[in-house]
Order: structure tokens, then sequence, then C-alpha cells
């Protein structure tokens, strides 16, 4: 029994995933930082339905390597036809939208970092402003001059 029309509609499936997880990684680009945790949050999910379909696939390929070999694009495309030209074809075009999205990771990443950055300094500027507990802390501290205590607003003669 043949699995290829199974395996061909699952790969159809793999692509549209990665072309959800492509757009949502764009939008991470450029979304507001309020906005990231929800569409990290999507991603994910995303990307553990991906992960089920590979399990489905290599478990429907699992003791056929002209199967494997057509998945993993390692035999030649040439010679070629039918329903495993067509699987060629669908793993090569989810491979690309993959090799896509990798290489805008770096992007991503350096996005993220930048954004940890401006919360770390807003976060050092606030405990250090005068008005801060940290700050009249760390002032106490490095002079070693202490608050007054407060009072009670109670008056003794």
């Amino acid at each position: 029994m043949s699995n290829k029309p199974e395996i061909l509609e699952l790969l159809t499936k793999k692509k549209d995933l990665f072309f959800e997880i492509e757009d949502l990684t764009e939008k991470m680009k450029y979304a507001p930082v309020e906005e990231l945790s929800d569409i990290f949050e999507a991603r994910g999910k995303v990307l553990s339905l991906v992960g089920e379909i590979d399990n489905e696939i290599r478990e429907l390929s699992y003791e056929d390597k002209a199967l494997k070999s057509l998945l993993n694009n390692s035999s030649s495309p040439e010679g070629l036809s039918g329903m495993a030209a067509d699987i060629y074809k669908a793993s090569l075009s989810v491979k690309a939208v993959a090799n896509r999205v990798l290489n805008s990771e770096p992007e991503l990443m350096s996005r993220i970092e930048d954004e940890k950055q401006k919360i770390l300094s807003r976060i050092e500027e606030m405990n250090s402003s005068s008005h801060s507990v940290a700050g009249s802390y760390m002032k106490s501290v490095q002079t070693g001059i202490t608050q007054t205590p407060f009072t009670t607003g109670e008056k003794s003669i």
C-alpha cells in the first residue's frame, strides 16, 4: 500500500504552516513590544503542529527508502514522474519556506535583544532615580549617611 497521496497532503499542510510561521516571524520584526508575547505564543503553537506533521510523515515513510530519498531531496529529480515528482517538489518547497524563516531569525533576534536592552536601561534609570527606594538605598550606602527615621506625627514636650 502506497502512502504517497497522504504524504503529499501532509507536505502541503506543512508548507502552509511554514507560510504562517513566516508571516508571524515578519510580524514579530515590526510589532509593538506589547504584542510580541502573543505572537511568540501563536508561532510556538504553529511550530508544534509542524512537529506533529513531521511525526506523521516519519511514520508513513518508516520503511520506504525510496520515499525517504524523495522527502530528503537526496536523489536527482530527473526521471521522476507522477506522485514521486510531486512529493519531491512539495518537499523542496517546504524546505524553501523553512529556509526563509531561518534566514530571518538573526534579524528577529537582533530586534528582541534591542528591546531587551531598552527595557533594562529603563529599569536601571528608574532604580537609580533619587525618588526610588533603590536609589535612596544606593545613595545611603555610597555616602554612609542613613536617612532620618520617620516621625510618627506625635509631639512630645
